[in-house]
């Protein structure tokens, strides 16, 4: 592509999507039989919440800022509290705290 259209190192950009759980953890004590022969069940003790991070890359090493999609419907304060999330990223409350068609156009 680049011989071909003359494209430039800065017009390749490769991004990659993560998504995460957020939220706070409860200590929980289990007790069961020692005769207990079933699976265990994994089990998210908590109030959790799901959030999308993306980050982009051009071939010639410039960073765009990183883009956080989560979940609601507004922009809340506790999600800057403490400087968590730095000035230049770009945040995106969506309705399932991930990436969808249009806030990937966005």
């Amino acid at each position: 592509m680049q011989s071909k259209y003359g494209v430039q190192p800065g017009n390749f950009y490769n991004f990659n999507e993560t998504c995460f759980a957020m939220g706070m953890i409860r200590v929980t004590t289990v007790v069961i039989s020692s005769e207990w022969t079933a699976r265990p069940k994994a089990i998210q003790p908590g109030n959790w919440e799901w959030a999308t991070a993306i980050c982009y890359i051009a071939a010639d090493g410039y960073v765009l800022p990183s883009f956080l999609c989560m979940l609601g419907q507004h922009h809340l304060a506790t999600w800057y509290v403490d400087n968590n999330i730095l000035e230049d990223w770009v945040v995106k409350p969506t309705n399932k705290g991930w990436m969808d068609n249009t806030t990937g156009l966005e």
